[in-house]
C-alpha cells in the first residue's frame, strides 16, 4: 500500500529561450516528454503561457514554450492529465518534492489536497481504474471527471471516496460510475464546506453483499445510486438529505434513511424484490420517521417499510407495512404471505 499525492509543477523562472519564446524552470521535467500537452495557470510576467500548451523538455529542469513569445520573468505552476503516462504530478507524500512516482494503481491512496497546488485536473484514463482510495476534501482546484467520463473503483474498508472537506473545490463526476467494493466501503461528503459539485449524471455504487456500507452525500444531487443484493444483516446507510436520479436496488437489500431527513428520487422508480427475497426501508432511530419524496409512477414490489413518509403516490403492491408509515397505502402480498429474507 502505497501514498500517491498531486503536486502540481512548480515554476520559477521564465526566460527567452533565445528565440524570442518561453524557456521556464521548473522542479523537475521527470515525467515529462516533449509534446505534452500542459495546463500553465497562474503565470505572472508572460501572462500568455497561461492555458493549455505543448511543451519541449529541454533538460532535467527546463522545458520551452514555443508557442508563446517571451514577455517577462515570472511563476507559475504547470498541471498534466492524470492519465496513464504522466508521472510528473505524482509525489509520495502530501507537498512532496519527489516527482516522478508512478502513476496511482491498485494498491494506492490517492489524495489531492491543499498542497496539490490547485489549478484544474481533468483526468484522461483511456477507460476505468481501480484504486485503494481517492480523497479530494482539502484540495483547492478543478478535478475535472466531465470531460472523459473514466469509472473509478475503490477498494479501501472505509472512506473508499473521502469528498468531505473545506478546501475551495470544484468537483465534477462526469457520467462515471464510482464503485465501492468492500463491506465497510463509504462514500463520504459530510462536510461540504466551499465545494462546488456537479454529480447529477454520476453513478455512485456499492457492490460487497456483506458488512455496512454508508452513503453520506452531503446534501447533494447525484445520477443513480445502486446497490447490490446484502447477506445477513447487511445494509447501506444513506445520511444526509440528498436528491437522487434514480435507485437501483437488488434484492435482498436493506436501505437505512437517516431520521429526519429527505431523499428525494427525481424519475420514476422501480423497486422490485420476491417473495422469498424483500427490499427493505426503515429510518436510522427506532419510533421515527424519514422522508422518501418520489417521482410520480413510482412504483414497488415485495419491500417492507418502516417509519417512512412517503411523497409522489407510489404503488405499493406485495409488501409489508411494518409500522409508523405515511402518505401511501402499502397493499400487502396477494392471498397472503411472510416477510421473510430482508436483511437489516
Amino acid at each position: 500500500m502505497a501514498g500517491r499525492f498531486w503536486k502540481a509543477q512548480p515554476a520559477s523562472a521564465i526566460a527567452d529561450n533565445g528565440s524570442g519564446k518561453c524557456r521556464v524552470t521548473v522542479a523537475s521535467t521527470t515525467g515529462m516528454t516533449t509534446g505534452d500537452s500542459r495546463l500553465f495557470f497562474s503565470f505572472t510576467g508572460t501572462t500568455g503561457l497561461n492555458g493549455q500548451q505543448t511543451i519541449t523538455v529541454i533538460d532535467g529542469t527546463h522545458l520551452d514554450v514555443t508557442a508563446v513569445s517571451f514577455v517577462a520573468t515570472g511563476t507559475g505552476s504547470i498541471n498534466g492529465y492524470w492519465n496513464g503516462s504522466n508521472t510528473n504530478n505524482w509525489v509520495s507524500s502530501s507537498g512532496g518534492t519527489d516527482y516522478g512516482q508512478t502513476v496511482p494503481g491498485s494498491s494506492d491512496n490517492v489524495t489531492f489536497d491543499g498542497s496539490s497546488g490547485g489549478g484544474t485536473v481533468t483526468l484522461n484514463l483511456g477507460g476505468s481504474l481501480t484504486i485503494l482510495s481517492l480523497g479530494l476534501g482539502a484540495f483547492t482546484g478543478t478535478w475535472d471527471n466531465s470531460v472523459n467520463n473514466n469509472n473509478i473503483t475503490a477498494t479501501a474498508s472505509s472512506n473508499a471516496f473521502n469528498l468531505s472537506g473545506s478546501g475551495t473545490r470544484t468537483i465534477k463526476l462526469g457520467t462515471a460510475t464510482y464503485t465501492a467494493t468492500s463491506s465497510s466501503g463509504s462514500w463520504a461528503m459530510g462536510t461540504v464546506t466551499n465545494l462546488t459539485f456537479q454529480g447529477d449524471s454520476a453513478t455512485i455504487a456499492f457492490t460487497n453483499n456483506l458488512g455496512g456500507k454508508t452513503f453520506r452525500g452531503g446534501g447533494k444531487t447525484y445520477g443513480t445510486l445502486s446497490v447490490a443484493a446484502q447477506s445477513g444483516n447487511s445494509l447501506l446507510s444513506i445520511l444526509d438529505t440528498n436528491t437522487f436520479g434514480s435507485l437501483s436496488i437488488t434484492a435482498p437489500c436493506c436501505i437505512e434513511l437517516t431520521t429526519g431527513a429527505v431523499t428525494t428520487v427525481s424519475n420514476p422508480i422501480s423497486i422490485v424484490g420476491s417473495s422469498s427475497n424483500q427490499i427493505g426501508f426503515l429510518p436510522s432511530a427506532n419510533n421515527s420517521n424519514s422522508d422518501l419524496a418520489l417521482a410520480s409512477g413510482s412504483t414497488f414490489q415485495w419491500c417492507a417499510f418502516r417509519g417512512v413518509a412517503f411523497s409522489g403516490s407510489p404503488s405499493i403492491t406485495n409488501s409489508f407495512n411494518l409500522g409508523n408509515n405515511s402518505g401511501a397505502t402499502i397493499n400487502g402480498p396477494t392471498g397472503g404471505g411472510a416477510l421473510i429474507g430482508m436483511v437489516g
